[in-house]
């Protein structure tokens, strides 16, 4: 272990020692930002880490997609490289990307938890359909919503729940195909409320294993949000509310490698906030928007929102 820390230092002094004569951007923990050498760049992109809890020179450029290892960046430069042969144990190429899933999965299955489960699950009935509403000509109106197909896509199953006399839509939660728990959709139209969820709600994403890698992500509130924006063929995912955003699902989100991560929340005052809010933790990790819905009353959300709204969000894109 020692001669791997002292090898890690070796590489690490080096980083820091060639780098003091790069143009650099600002420093965001430990991430060094500078101008990317693999394209014409003005502003500094890409980020090389040089802390002490991963490979030291590690590096991926957020705008062209440039990533690898010390000695790659380093001759592209005209820096020093270092001999792998004498620095133990390190790589000569490195995915940043892979390192981030492996310290999230390492995080994920070393937690101590009891995952919930639950019982009485039966297949969706062949006519189910989940009957939702969207704005047309300037009102809520019914829309056919998501049929068994759709849902099975996700991992759906039909709850009725006999103590309470409510049937729901379930949802496996899991993250890199390790199962967390699971999301009801409660079917009741009178019943206030809409979701229950039994995970650990700062961990999870709900449709996280259905994200599509390297591709821009749209991020909702919340379940009905997500499902209409992947049924319109978005790249979607909902984080359980605002109150349950946390470092660890922006590293979720990193590790999927967005192109560029989108926003769309409510459109009142609650949602611009929350927009916010998010825009902040990510615009310094990942190319980032906003897609600001228009304020009315009642509110309009992406589960909701006219169809003629995807062409729209699709240019924020």
């Amino acid at each position: 272990m020692q001669s791997k820390i002292q090898a890690s230092n070796v590489l690490r002094n080096t980083v820091l020692q060639q780098l003091s004569g790069v143009r650099q951007g600002k420093q965001h923990g430990d991430n060094l930002s500078i101008l990317c050498p693999f394209h014409d760049d003005s502003n500094p992109s890409l980020q090389v880490y040089i802390g002490y809890e991963k490979v030291p020179g590690i590096f991926h450029c957020w705008s062209c997609g440039a990533k690898g290892a010390w000695n790659k960046l380093a001759r592209r430069l005209g820096l020093q490289t270092v001999d792998m042969q004498q620095a133990e144990r390190i790589p000569n190429t490195q995915d940043p990307f892979a390192l981030l899933s492996a310290e999230l999965d390492h995080i994920m299955k070393q937690a101590k938890k009891t995952v919930p489960v639950l019982n009485g699950l039966e297949e969706i009935p062949d006519n189910f359909v989940w009957v939702r509403k969207i704005w047309q000509n300037g009102a809520l109106a019914p829309w056919h919503g998501f049929d068994k197909s759709f849902l099975e896509k996700y991992g759906a199953k039909y709850f009725w729940d006999k103590k309470r006399y409510i049937d729901s839509l379930y949802f496996p939660l899991k993250i890199n195909k390790e199962y967390q728990g699971y999301t009801l959709a409660l079917m009741d139209p009178e019943s206030k409320l809409r979701y229950l969820t039994f995970a650990e709600t700062k961990k999870v994403l709900f449709l996280y294993d259905f994200l599509k890698p390297g591709k821009s992500i749209v991020i909702t509130e919340g379940h009905g949000d997500a499902l209409r924006l992947a049924h319109m063929n978005f790249n979607a995912v909902g984080i359980f509310g605002t109150e349950n955003w946390s470092p660890y699902k922006r590293n979720l989100l990193l590790a999927k490698r967005p192109k560029k991560v989108v926003i769309a929340f409510d459109g009142d005052r609650a949602g611009y906030d929350a927009s916010q809010k998010l825009f902040m933790d990510l615009r310094e990790c990942v190319d980032v928007d906003i897609a600001y819905l228009p304020p009315c009353e009642p509110k309009i959300d992406p589960g909701n929102m006219p169809n003629e709204y995807a062409d729209w969000l699709r240019t924020k894109l």
